[in-house]
């Protein structure tokens, strides 16, 4: 539930950055801003713990306009994920972090 919640920020934010930036001309698409596969792979390095910064966005996928608006990403990202907010570990750290008996 939390992923989706994300990636449905992450969406409102690429529509209204599109259109902010190329207005209503109808033969951009949104893809030539952030392509949907990028914005799932940040969905899914988010799930893992793998963004913390612009930089990071940046370095994990070799988006063009990271640098531009990787913060604002970020922010998206703190906003909508509880198990950074609150502290908490999710499910997928548990069982990494978790030892293994010899």
């Amino acid at each position: 539930m939390e992923d989706h919640s994300l990636k449905q920020g992450l969406l409102a934010w690429h529509k209204h950055k599109v259109s902010k930036i190329f207005g209503d001309v109808d033969y951009f698409t949104p893809d030539i801003f952030l392509h949907l596969s990028i914005l799932d792979h940040i969905v899914d390095l988010a799930h893992a713990h793998k963004l913390n910064s612009a930089l990071d966005i940046k370095n994990q996928t070799l988006w063009c306009f990271a640098e531009e608006y990787g913060g604002q990403i970020i922010r998206i990202l703190e906003q909508h994920s509880l198990t950074v907010q609150l502290g908490l570990p999710s499910a997928s750290s548990l069982f990494i972090s978790t030892p293994l008996c010899s």
